[in-house]
């Protein structure tokens, strides 16, 4: 599940026409969700987009992933 779930995202990215730059597992903390924000405010404009989601094997790491837009 957790394989067709990543594929599937893949695929809607690329239908999209977003390119995924980098990503990275980090430890989760609450707060997290406010430096994806104000990166995502502030660089919308340079064609960059951030994301932050639960990793689908570890619920203490979160995944962070950059994008080109």
């Amino acid at each position: 599940m957790i394989e067709v779930n990543n594929q599937l995202r893949k695929r809607m990215i690329k239908d999209m026409g977003i390119q995924l730059i980098a990503t990275v597992k980090i430890t989760a903390t609450p707060d997290l969700y406010k430096i994806v924000d104000i990166l995502n405010k502030n660089l919308k404009y340079d064609d960059l987009m951030f994301g932050l989601a639960k990793d689908e094997e570890d619920p203490n790491l979160m995944v962070f992933s950059i994008y080109r837009t």
